[in-house]
């Protein structure tokens, strides 16, 4: 065998081992390509999971702030009414103590006019009936006119169209 032919025959040997490594590195890549797109899969996937639980986190982030700030408000509003009423309590409180000793003669004073009231009720009571009455009377005359100036107005109609 001449060199050139066991030279050819080393070279082929090589290719052959070549082609070898090539098909087991073109294998590994597409086993490694393949791998690439089921775990790309995989992280689009959590990805889009992830995003919605941070999209939700965000809504219930601002839900509770605003939350937070109504509560906020409403016992600001509540400490200030609280504070009205016990000045208000207080103030009150400040004038009963004041009044505790008119409220005795106040009491007196009232018992004295409920005795009056009730000595003049009999004629607090015939008045108002005599306005009942009076008030009744006075209708009538009313009605009374107003019947006469109508019949007086046909009268005078009557006679205008009389020959």
């Amino acid at each position: 065998m001449s060199l050139l032919e066991t030279a050819d025959l080393q070279a082929r040997d090589e290719i052959v081992a070549i082609k070898k490594e090539q098909y087991a590195q073109s294998e590994l890549i597409r086993s490694v390509k393949e791998e690439c797109a089921k775990n790309k899969k995989e992280l689009d996937a959590s990805g889009i999971r992830i995003e919605g639980r941070v999209e939700q986190l965000e809504r219930r982030f601002v839900g509770c702030d605003n939350k937070h700030d109504a509560h906020n408000k409403h016992r600001r509003q509540s400490d200030l009414e609280m504070a009205t009423i016990a000045t208000t309590l207080n103030e009150t409180l400040a004038v009963n103590k004041q009044t505790q000793v008119t409220l005795s003669e106040t009491q007196t004073a009232l018992t004295e006019l409920l005795t009056i009231v009730r000595a003049h009720a009999k004629t607090v009571d015939r008045t108002q009936k005599s306005y009942t009455t009076w008030d009744g009377v006075k209708e009538f005359f009313i009605y009374v006119a107003v019947l006469s100036a109508g019949l007086y107005g046909v009268k005078n109609v009557l006679d205008f169209f009389a020959p």
